[in-house]
């Protein structure tokens, strides 16, 4: 089961975009385009939605990330879905989840 399915959509829709993660190495929280995800990171790494990349420009004790192949599948999966919605079931997801 996915902890909170709309910050997970969100993230995926932001590396699509071609932003990159980045998560302090040992933290469960990281972040894309100057916002914290604080549960998707474990679920975008368990069903390999995202890879580490290498970034020599990068800071010291930081990992980064972009979105897999699979990744994109799953955000296109996701972009039909999310116009199926209501405008009441998006509101309800934005705020629980």
């Amino acid at each position: 089961m996915v902890a909170h399915r709309y910050e997970l959509f969100a993230a995926l829709q932001l590396l699509r975009r071609g932003y990159i993660l980045s998560r302090f190495r040992g933290s469960p929280r990281c972040a894309i385009a100057g916002g914290i995800l604080y549960w998707s990171f474990p679920d975008l790494k368990r069903y390999q939605l995202i890879q580490p990349v290498d970034n020599p420009a990068g800071f010291e004790g930081v990992e980064y990330y972009r979105i897999t192949s699979a990744g994109f599948d799953f955000e296109n999966r996701l972009q039909e879905w999310w116009r199926s919605l209501s405008p009441w079931q998006k509101l309800k997801l934005r705020l629980l989840g």
